[in-house]
């Protein structure tokens, strides 16, 4: 039983409240990077690192969505913590070495054009720490030490910036040094995540012995949960990689450093949803495993929305602004990233329901009907790829013709996902998909106003940057007043949110 102080509400706090710091912190970071490593070098790094974690989730096959979904209902298991690491340990030996091997044969520069072997390798690296830190801090929210977790991630992000600073006034940066700043950085997180398991008395690797029965019923548990998953992952790894290798050959590396820094930027859109999203598969996991789908009901009702106009606020602003922004983080050399970048601000605000609603599909072991709509979304994506990026055959669209097909995917996808997921719960679904337009309408209708008014008044873009976001900002608290139902919330529910932030003011100002 989850205490008071670690309830759904504190826990996502937390989650917030490590996500909004990061927030200043991320834009310093994120904006001395592209900086540093030039659009060639910031390509290739985006394309390598992006391709090893379609990679990493390939080879995870949906396990890590089941062990923490096990692990939520079955938190003192620890045959089960122990089976699943050594899982974990035979995937990563067998990869590797298959990943060796391609680099070494002729196919290897044929997957990762112009790029060299050490840099793969380095790539391959990060890959594997980036897939183990995201399961460590599965272990933290399965067993609801987020606020401790979240902790770690804040100190973390104060450790990247303290890092980038001297290598980018010191003229530090290479891709060398690049890979390994981010081993460390991954590797701290890891670490004190570990610690704080072991101070709750939870042994990350358990030294218990699995025997031959115990391997039989793991590995079929296991097996039926993940095999739906096993296809998907094989359709994403080929879409996902695809996608990247066509912008590659088509449009080389700047166009890939466009990208980039896109789809970073894009994340800030997220940061409301990327906190909610592990908490809330917890919660359905564990009113799954008690059988009250009506709580189940009332969280998807609820929060899916909410979170969904968050996104929406985030991204419609970000896509206003997206020249700006480019230049704010890229410098003149991404400039050309514009339009890229305003839409790729829009991917977020679906991805909101492509995570959330998913979740109900782990958690409720649904994971054959999520392969067949993911997966066939996927495929169809992959000609519209090659329709949009083709330098020989396409409209030739390099970084926006990638960003447009992620957008139409995310939209059709997410979509469908919705639609059986409402019929499992018993929901209207024509409620979710008006909400998904007018709220999105409301926000581009406040949102270009505020930039009309705000540019007929400051010529300097940085003082109009600011002010459109703070008219924008006041321009939407008001009209939720009038209009609550943008953030699927009623009056009643406005006001609590209006007496509660008086309150957290008072205590701390």
């Amino acid at each position: 039983m989850i205490s008071k102080k670690n309830s759904l509400k504190v826990r996502y706090t937390y989650k917030l409240l490590t996500n909004l710091i990061g927030i200043p912190i991320g834009l310093i970071t994120e904006s001395l990077i592209p900086r540093g490593l030039g659009t060639k070098l910031y390509g290739d790094f985006s394309f390598i690192s992006g391709f090893f974690q379609n990679f990493t989730s390939f080879i995870d096959f949906g396990s890590s969505n089941a062990f923490y979904d096990k692990l939520s209902k079955r938190p003192n298991d620890e045959l089960l913590r122990k089976f699943y690491w050594n899982l974990v340990g035979f995937i990563s030996v067998i990869f590797s070495f298959s990943v060796v091997l391609l680099i070494y044969s002729n196919m290897g520069s044929t997957i990762w054009p112009d790029q060299l072997p050490k840099y793969i390798i380095m790539g391959l690296i990060f890959g594997f720490l980036y897939w183990y830190s995201q399961i460590i801090l599965k272990v933290i929210d399965a067993y609801a030490l987020t606020k401790k977790g979240e902790l770690v991630r804040i100190l973390q992000r104060f450790l990247r910036l303290f890092i980038i600073l001297p290598m980018y006034f010191f003229d530090f940066f290479s891709l060398d040094i690049f890979f390994i700043y981010n081993y460390v950085v991954i590797l701290f997180s890891i670490i004190c995540w570990i610690y704080i398991l072991y101070k709750e008395g939870i042994t990350v690797f358990p030294r218990v012995n699995l025997s031959k029965n115990d391997l039989k019923v793991y590995s079929t548990e296991f097996y039926l949960y993940c095999f739906p998953l096993i296809i998907y992952s094989s359709i994403a790894l080929t879409a996902g990689v695809f996608d990247r290798w066509i912008l590659q050959i088509s449009a080389g590396s700047i166009e890939q450093g466009y990208y980039g820094i896109a789809y970073q930027i894009s994340t800030i859109c997220f940061i409301f949803t990327s906190a909610m999203t592990p908490l809330i598969f917890r919660e359905f996991s564990v009113h799954i495993q008690k059988n009250d789908l009506k709580r189940i009901r009332a969280i998807f009702k609820k929060y899916i929305p909410m979170l969904y106009s968050t996104a929406a606020y985030f991204g419609v602003f970000i896509a206003i602004n997206s020249e700006f922004v480019g230049f704010m983080i890229g410098g003149h050399e991404f400039a050309d990233a514009s339009i890229c970048i305003a839409i790729m601000a829009m991917y977020p605000i679906h991805q909101t329901y492509g995570q959330l609603s998913s979740s109900l599909y782990y958690s409720t072991d649904r994971t054959s009907l999520y392969k067949n709509i993911g997966g066939s979304i996927l495929i169809i994506g992959i000609p519209i790829s090659f329709l949009f990026i083709s330098d020989q055959y396409g409209l030739n669209l390099g970084g926006v013709g990638l960003a447009l097909k992620m957008v139409f995917i995310q939209l059709f996808q997410t979509n469908l996902l919705l639609y059986y997921n409402t019929k499992f719960l018993k929901e209207k679904y024509s409620y979710f998909v008006l909400h998904q337009i007018y709220s999105v309408l409301f926000f581009v209708v406040i949102g270009l106003f505020t930039d009309f008014v705000v540019n007929h008044i400051f010529s300097n873009y940085i003082i109009s940057f600011f002010a459109s976001g703070l008219l924008y900002t006041i321009f939407v608290v008001c009209f939720v007043f009038i209009f609550p139902s943008i953030f699927a919330l009623d009056r009643e529910g406005v006001m609590n949110i209006k007496n509660q932030s008086i309150n957290f003011f008072k205590k701390w100002f």
